[in-house]
């Protein structure tokens, strides 16, 4: 049986723009004064907060409505879209934790930016590889690409046996676009 076409996509500042409600987020609950996006995976000294406390931050951010409602990155949904009028299936990888109230709202979000044009979405806790749903998909379907904002990730697709592994250029994640391997994407 001929494999189908996949394209597998992480979600928080790769599809949707995490970065941005979470600084709208920060200022306005926190009283901050952050601008832009965090040039380091630790946000700590974007939010000007003591180690750890980042965290919590981000716990009651993903609490929030606010998760539910980011915004779509330039050009993704277009891109997406045309992607499975191809005949391609759409998987998503994101790691938000397992909790059920945040996978709520992040199928919320996808649903209402994208429609319903993903073949699924799988939860992995903070720090878990995407190894075994990468590896999971590739049972039942020839990935032509994994795209991810986190070079880790991507470095583990390609051990995975993925081949071509895209980066979606963010602040954070200039210091590792030299390091070889992947395919380094400015937008959608």
């Amino acid at each position: 049986m001929k494999k189908r076409k996949a394209i597998v996509i992480d979600i928080d500042d790769t599809v949707l723009d995490f970065g941005s409600r979470l600084r709208e987020f920060y200022n306005m609950h926190y009283n901050g004064c952050v601008k832009g996006k965090s040039h380091e995976w630790d946000l700590c000294r974007w939010l000007n907060v003591d180690d750890g406390q980042d965290r919590i931050v981000l716990a009651d951010f993903m609490d929030s409505w606010q998760f539910g409602a980011l915004d779509g990155m330039a050009g993704a949904k277009r891109v997406l879209t045309k992607l499975v009028q191809e005949g391609y299936d759409i998987y998503c990888i994101t790691a938000c934790g397992l909790d059920p109230k945040v996978e709520a709202l992040r199928r919320c979000n996808m649903y209402h930016v994208f429609g319903h044009i993903f073949e699924k979405i799988y939860f992995v806790d903070y720090g878990q590889t995407k190894v075994d749903y990468l590896t999971k998909i590739m049972e039942t379907h020839d990935i032509h690409a994994f795209v991810d904002d986190k070079y880790d990730n991507l470095a583990d697709g390609m051990a995975a046996g993925v081949d071509t592994c895209i980066m979606i250029k963010q602040p954070h994640n200039k210091p590792y676009r030299e390091m070889g391997g992947v395919t380094v994407a400015y937008d959608w």
